[in-house]
């Protein structure tokens, strides 16, 4: 994050990315357990996750995204 922010807004971010995956887990897990709950239990549960875990994997791989652009 370093090479993106200005310097002045360094700690800022790095305090946003301590905090947003701690609170998207907490989110998550809630979520999780009233998706276990409900009806279709634990395998539409499976289902989001592979979903999630697939659009996270082409994200990552999207050649476009702002840290290509800064290194290049």
């Amino acid at each position: 994050m370093g090479r993106i922010v200005p310097p002045g807004m360094l700690t800022e971010v790095h305090t946003w990315i301590a905090t947003v995956p701690a609170a998207a887990n907490a989110v998550g897990g809630a979520m999780a357990g009233i998706i276990v709950d409900g009806p279709g239990g634990v395998i539409v549960t499976f289902v989001m996750a592979g979903t999630v875990v697939a659009i996270a994997g082409v994200t990552a791989a999207w050649p476009s995204g702002l840290i290509t652009r800064t290194d290049s």
